[in-house]
């Protein structure tokens, strides 16, 4: 088996490991938060940090390239 923690919002090697059969440990939404929100384990979560701002925002979307935004952070992380 294998514990997974994440490091970006899609890694192909789990893929793989899923296809080869093994069994695979996922952490949940709330454990996935407080890592990345106190550790940064999903490095490659955002990718540009000095992207320039869309020119049409949806407002009822939180930012999702902030890691200060608790809510925020796992609104994207439940998507992905």
């Amino acid at each position: 088996a294998i514990i997974c923690i994440p490091y970006t919002k899609s890694v192909m090697s789990f893929f793989e490991f899923y296809r080869m059969g093994i069994p695979l440990f996922y952490p949940s939404l709330e454990y996935l938060v407080d890592l990345e929100m106190s550790k940064q384990v999903m490095s490659e979560r955002i990718y540009w940090s000095r992207t320039p701002s869309p020119v049409h925002v949806n407002t009822s979307d939180p930012d999702p390239n902030t890691r200060s935004d608790r809510a925020a952070v796992a609104h994207w992380l439940a998507l992905s």
